[in-house]
């Protein structure tokens, strides 16, 4: 149903026409009524995903009242002399209009549906373009936005000028303007540190984890659980070969996959063509973040310094952890690198030497120094005969 709340509603903006004054008849006579943007630029449903109308009409007439079954409107103060838009609607939504002019005459509309369709209704599912399809199989190739446009973060596939990045507008997480453009540098710098995602994690979070509600944690496991969907992700488009920005993150385990090319798999689209680039992919543990990629940029060629063993970026290789099982830091794995793990378990290491010790001595890479890092030191010590 209509939701009379939105009343100001898709009344939005309205065509100013120079023109002398109407002649008897003039307006209603060309009115015409839309299901949807006849131009296509604002597609088949609104923004929100309701249906509307578009109304228009010739002559420079005011429009003064709308009926419709919710009621009657006053539109005289809304100085729309050439037409409107009024959006809220269901989708599938037919309804009949009368919109009056200040001349005297009315226009009629009978029937008129918006283009907006629901396709669940149908057994449907809802594909990129808003057209309806048997299965997501069965959807036409989304296209990406035209040149000069990007697409909404929010996972919805609508497309907004490019120059609305950084201009000042906070188009964020809330979509106060229409669009969330939070997942491109957070706007441009134009939302606030309160968007999830936005703060700088140095200054708010002292180094730790920013999670997705914005609090701090030692790690995004320690985060506080939040499904997909609950942070504008969408849970069916993940592994479906398609990057979508608003599952490319840890909560929606970076869309499956789909936006880094060594995961990638072609399922609904081809990776080649829809899939996530280098620069797309985020994932942390994906396989391009390795140096068999050919994703992986080391230290050196990003100009961050020298790369480590764990390939961490330090200014001075002797800044680098000590390497699993090297816990004297001489890079031999010997007998002596065993005592002294030993000597850090039972606490009686020498505390200058903990840091390298802590990091040699997990050598299963399991988070802790314990008595199986030893016997997997001796294992690969004494080699292979050991360990039966």
């Amino acid at each position: 149903m209509r939701k009379l709340t939105t009343l100001v509603m898709g009344l939005l903006f309205t065509f100013l026409l120079a023109g002398q004054q109407a002649q008897a008849g003039q307006c209603a006579g060309g009115f015409v009524t839309y299901g949807s943007d006849p131009t296509g630029y604002y597609g088949e449903c609104w923004q929100d995903g309701t249906g509307y109308y578009w109304f228009e009409w010739p002559g420079n007439c005011l429009a003064t009242g709308l009926t419709y079954s919710q009621g009657f409107l006053d539109l005289s103060y809304y100085g729309f002399t050439a037409g409107f838009y009024f959006y809220g609607f269901e989708p599938s939504t037919v309804e009949d209009f009368i919109v009056d002019f200040d001349n005297g005459t009315s226009g009629y509309a009978s029937g008129a549906a918006v283009d907006c369709i629901d396709c669940a209704a149908n057994g449907e599912v809802t594909c990129p373009d808003g057209t309806c399809a048997a299965t997501e199989a069965d959807c036409p190739a989304w296209g990406g936005c035209p040149a000069g446009q990007v697409e909404d973060c929010d996972g919805s596939y609508e497309c907004y000028p490019e120059s609305w990045i950084g201009d000042g507008f906070a188009d964020c997480q809330d979509q106060a303007y229409g669009a969330d453009l939070s997942c491109y540098d957070c706007d441009g710098g134009d939302c606030p540190d309160s968007d999830p995602g936005c703060s700088d994690p140095v200054d708010e979070c002292e180094g730790q984890a920013v999670c997705w509600d914005g609090t701090c944690a030692p790690t995004q496991a320690d985060c506080p659980m939040a499904g997909c969907e609950e942070i504008g992700g969408y849970d069916p488009w993940m592994s479906d070969g398609y990057c979508d920005t608003a599952n490319n993150n840890y909560v929606c385990d970076y869309d499956g996959g789909d936006c880094c090319p060594g995961d990638c798999v072609d399922e609904t689209y081809n990776c080649s063509d829809f899939g996530g680039s280098c620069s797309d992919c985020l994932d942390p543990d994906s396989v391009d973040q390795t140096p068999e990629s050919e994703c992986y940029q080391s230290c050196e060629e990003l100009g961050e310094g020298l790369t480590c063993w764990d390939l961490s970026c330090v200014d001075d290789l002797d800044d680098c952890l000590c390497a699993p099982g090297d816990a004297n830091d001489d890079d031999v794995m010997n007998i002596s690198d065993i005592v002294l793990v030993v000597q850090y378990i039972i606490q009686e290491a020498d505390s200058a030497a903990m840091a390298c010790i802590a990091s040699a001595g997990d050598f299963n890479q399991d988070g802790s120094v314990d008595v199986l890092d030893i016997a997997g030191m001796l294992i690969s010590i004494l080699g292979e005969d050991a360990a039966e």
